[in-house]
């Protein structure tokens, strides 16, 4: 902290040096600004500040709190969360925040690294640990960050709409509590959320009996959520959707394709023109299928009913 401070302050140090009751008076009011810097944070919300640690956890926070309550996403707007890590700045909101929503012990490193007040932390997943599907490591490229390697869980839960009611619920039950927050309204979100998620758990179901026959092969390991609760074959690859794809790529998914009946190609987001004419040459319907980690214009449930209507669009269903 006071290497922070001292690189903050650098020359207002520096010009007080020789005198040293400006000296300590220098000191002093930084020592008080860095310490009062979380206070001001807080008290420059009318509102409680919640953070969730990626987008669906934040539309099912906004749900619950509707303007009772001012959810934030620390990560970039366009950054994997579950690869970002915070600097100075971030953790200092984090710190600050009045609640703080996770994805689960092995969703992003920060989580377990960052010093975080433990009273205000909320695992949505605690409730359904013997569920997780452990195990799962992938090594893929979210946003700006390049590549990297989740190795310990598959992270998206939520899309098991069941799982997603769940950690809906964990949200539920803490945001009743904060200051200027009534639980009864809380409580009365939730029913309606929870009838949301219990219609896409639904559609999925319904999706997922209509492609029995269908090989859905992905274009990362990240679907394995989807793939369980919902009882789909599923092949996966290692493919960018923004980045050209190599012979020896094109070579790994015919060798896929020879061993599959009718299939579908599965993208993270919108293939590049050349990667959508090599499945094109090859007989391969693709769809976008958006995780939703990240915010999009359209909410979470208006994407996963576009992801629906474009795997039904690919499959002819």
């Amino acid at each position: 902290m006071k290497a922070d401070m001292k690189r903050i302050f650098g020359g207002w140090f520096k010009s007080v040096e020789r005198f040293t009751p400006l000296k300590s008076l220098a000191i002093g009011v930084a020592l008080v600004l860095s310490q009062g810097l979380t206070v001001s944070i807080a008290l420059a919300n009318d509102r409680p500040v919640v953070m969730a640690q990626n987008y669906p956890l934040a539309y099912f926070a906004e749900r619950l709190a509707a303007d009772a309550a001012d959810v934030q996403i620390p990560s970039p707007a366009e950054a994997d969360p579950a690869d970002w890590s915070p600097d100075l700045s971030a953790i200092e909101r984090l710190q600050g925040a009045d609640l703080i929503l996770l994805n689960g012990r092995d969703y992003a490193e920060w989580a377990t690294t960052v010093a975080l007040p433990r009273a205000r932390l909320v695992d949505t997943t605690a409730a359904f640990r013997d569920l997780l599907i452990e195990g799962a490591g992938e090594t893929h490229k979210h946003g700006p960050e390049g590549a990297h390697s989740h190795a310990e869980a598959a992270l998206h839960t939520w899309l098991d709409f069941g799982l997603a009611a769940e950690q809906a619920a964990a949200i539920k039950g803490r945001l009743g509590r904060l200051p200027g927050l009534d639980a009864a309204e809380v409580e009365e979100r939730w029913e309606s959320l929870a009838s949301d998620l219990a219609a896409l758990d639904q559609e999925a179901t319904a999706l997922g009996e209509a492609l029995q026959d269908v090989t859905l092969i992905t274009s990362h390991p990240i679907y394995q959520y989807l793939e369980r609760a919902y009882d789909l074959d599923v092949k996966s690859v290692h493919w960018e959707y923004d980045e050209p794809i190599s012979a020896a790529q094109w070579a790994e998914l015919d060798a896929i394709m020879a061993e599959t009946g009718k299939a579908v190609f599965v993208w993270e987001g919108p293939p590049l023109k050349d990667s959508a004419a090599g499945l094109a040459q090859r007989n391969l319907s693709g769809a976008v299928f958006d995780p939703a980690y990240i915010r999009r214009d359209a909410d979470f449930l208006a994407v996963m009913r576009a992801n629906f209507d474009r795997l039904r669009q690919a499959t002819g269903d």
